[in-house]
């Protein structure tokens, strides 16, 4: 993800973050002014805010941080089973989706056979046979 992007994610955090926060030190405030809570307990309320604020951000960073990793592009280097026999072209199962594949060699693979998905061509995976030293 580009500098200009996380940026402007981290902005946007901050900006929800900066406005619960003024609405809870208001709150806590209130109470304490009213003299429904202590010193002591809005000191603890606002420790625990703090922390659970700033944990929320960090994992609201991270998700809109990540790079969202779906289709052919998340099985790559994962384990297949060959459903239809590949000569180079047929069907195979990884993670319990169907996929078309085609063979990296042209080789023929058959039914039952373990694969391993080294690459993609738009949604069809290219692989080769599973080789049992791993």
């Amino acid at each position: 993800m580009a500098a200009k992007s996380r940026l402007e994610a981290a902005i946007a955090l901050i900006d929800e973050i900066l406005f619960f926060t003024i609405i809870i030190i208001i709150i806590i405030y209130l109470l304490y002014i009213k003299k429904l809570i202590s010193p002591l307990e809005a000191a603890i309320a606002l420790l625990l805010y703090t922390g659970i604020a700033g944990y929320i951000t960090y994992k609201l960073y991270k998700v809109q941080t990540s790079n969202a990793v779906v289709g052919p592009e998340s099985i790559v280097g994962k384990q297949g089973v060959v459903i239809e026999p590949l000569n180079p072209e047929g069907l195979i199962e990884v993670e319990g989706e169907l996929w078309k594949a085609i063979t990296k060699s042209g080789e023929r693979i058959n039914t039952g056979e373990r694969v391993r998905v080294v690459n993609h061509i738009g949604l069809i995976l290219v692989v080769e046979r599973e080789r049992e030293n791993g």
